[in-house]
C-alpha cells in the first residue's frame, strides 16, 4: 500500500549556497529540531521574524540642486570677504547680506545631512 502525500505538492526549487562554517551551523540547528531539511527551511522562512531595513536611494537631483546653491552662496560670501579684504567699510547692507548668507549656508547643510542621513537609516 502507497503512502498518502498529505502535504501540498511543491514544485519550486530554491538553491543557496553556504560556507563549510554556516553548512555546520545549519545542520547542527537540523539535528535540534528533528525536522526534514525542507521542513526546517520552510519553518525557519514563514515562522520567523526577520528585521527589514530599506535604504531609500539618494536622490542626486537633490544633491546637486543642493551643491549648486552652496556654490552660489560661497561666491557671495567671496565677493563680501574681497571687499572687506580690499579696506571696505562695514555697512547695515553688507551686513545683512553676509548674514543672510551664512544662514542659507546652515541651513543648506543641515538639508543635506538630512538627506543622507536618512539615506542610511539615520533620523
Amino acid at each position: 500500500m502507497k503512502n498518502k502525500y498529505t502535504s501540498p505538492h511543491r514544485k519550486i526549487v530554491i538553491k543557496t549556497r553556504l560556507t563549510d562554517t554556516e553548512k555546520l551551523g545549519f545542520d547542527n540547528m537540523l539535528k535540534k529540531t528533528n525536522l526534514p531539511q525542507s521542513e526546517y527551511i520552510r519553518q525557519s522562512i514563514f515562522n520567523t521574524k526577520i528585521d527589514v531595513i530599506v535604504k531609500p536611494q539618494i536622490s542626486t537631483e537633490a544633491i546637486k540642486k543642493l551643491l549648486s546653491e552652496y556654490g552660489k552662496i560661497g561666491s557671495n560670501l567671496n565677493q563680501i570677504a574681497k571687499y572687506y579684504n580690499e579696506g571696505g567699510v562695514l555697512c547695515d547692507h553688507i551686513n545683512e547680506k553676509l548674514i543672510f548668507s551664512l544662514n542659507e549656508l546652515i541651513k543648506i547643510k543641515f538639508t543635506l545631512l538630512k538627506i543622507v542621513g536618512e539615506s542610511y537609516g539615520n533620523n
